[in-house]
């Protein structure tokens, strides 16, 4: 009771500046048994570690707030942005083999919860590291998963997650010296991603073309 009052307290006194706070509020909310505000503010307190560069601060704040939204039942949109940004911060630190099975965790999230969505953007994340030059490089894995990754992209009607498909694939052709198949995934992904104007895509796609001709 008291950890509650608290922080509502707090959140009334600091206002527009709650967010300043975050992690003071997401402990108060949570041991006060309000899991879903803990977990907005631990997801406010991850971001703001995130832009900051303290990844592992981030990583701590998104891994705890996962912990409580598997247990709150929260919306799988709301665990997809948590597991992502977890992933990319542990990759951002090196920590690859780590990130990896996050996104495994993130898979089997998506499988028990039969959200197809989810599970896309679980695979697709875990096949650009393996077809990217990283400690856990694979070629065999990385197409795999492209492909299988691919198919379901177009059943879903997904051209974001298509396009990312796509650049992986590129990049596998480019790790087995396939210039010919990275050109045309690549040009492939470059057309989905000019036609939604996902202008990082084009900038990731176009720096690997420009390999991919210089290597045919």
């Amino acid at each position: 009771i008291l950890h509650s009052e608290i922080a509502d307290t707090l959140e009334s006194l600091y206002g527009d500046q709650a967010n300043d706070i975050a992690l003071q509020l997401a402990h108060h909310f949570e041991a006060g048994g309000n899991p879903e505000k803990a977990i907005a503010y631990l997801r406010i307190a991850g971001d703001s570690a995130f832009q900051g560069y303290a990844y592992n601060e981030a990583i701590a704040a998104y891994t705890r707030a996962m912990e409580l939204a598997e247990q709150a039942s929260s919306t799988a949109e709301q665990l997809t942005y948590l597991y992502l940004r977890c992933g990319r911060a542990l990759e951002l630190s090196n920590q690859y083999k780590l990130a990896l099975q996050n996104y495994k965790s993130m898979l089997t999230a998506a499988q028990n919860r039969h959200d197809k969505a989810m599970e896309l953007a679980s695979k697709v994340a875990a096949s650009t590291l393996y077809s990217i030059p990283t400690p856990v490089s694979d070629g065999i894995e990385g197409r795999r998963l492209s492909e299988e990754t691919l198919n379901l992209a177009r059943e879903l009607g997904d051209r974001t997650s298509e396009a990312r498909v796509l650049w992986n694939l590129q990049l596998v052709n480019l790790l087995e010296n396939k210039t010919t198949g990275a050109i045309e995934c690549g040009e492939a992904s470059l057309a989905i991603a000019r036609e939604l104007n996902l202008r990082e895509q084009m900038a990731y796609v176009l720096s690997d073309l420009c390999w991919a001709y210089n290597m045919s």
